[in-house]
């Protein structure tokens, strides 16, 4: 521990003993107080052993309390998702072809008469 004085304005001044300590002595210090901590954590069974069984009801939970989509809801899913694509698709291309600037087609798209405007 690191004796800490409060002053009249709120900041903290480390006592004489902490000053004495170097930085490399005091960042050792932790080190070591945080190995034997480790040490005593993976020494105890019930760390793993909560774990194990944390594993085991994940399992049961997947096997025997979750509905799983048959496999003609699977493929209603796929159709809807391949639908939205492709119309998000058609849609972006849409705008990027009215928006958008195509200096080589004939219709420049708005962007491109608005940039032959400021030329």
């Amino acid at each position: 521990r690191i004796a800490v004085s409060k002053t009249v304005d709120g900041s903290s001044i480390l006592s004489a003993p902490a000053k004495n300590l170097q930085v490399g002595q005091l960042f050792e210090t932790e080190r070591v107080a945080c190995g034997i901590l480790l040490c005593q954590i993976l020494n105890t069974p019930e760390p793993m052993s909560k774990f194990v069984d944390n594993i085991k009801a994940s399992k049961d939970e997947l096997l025997h309390k979750v509905t799983w989509p048959t496999y003609s809801d699977l493929q209603n899913s796929a159709v809807v998702v391949f639908v939205a694509a492709l119309l998000i698709a058609v849609v972006v291309f849409v705008m990027d072809m009215i928006l958008g600037v195509h200096p080589d087609m004939a219709w420049k798209g708005i962007l491109g008469y608005i940039y032959d405007l400021l030329r």
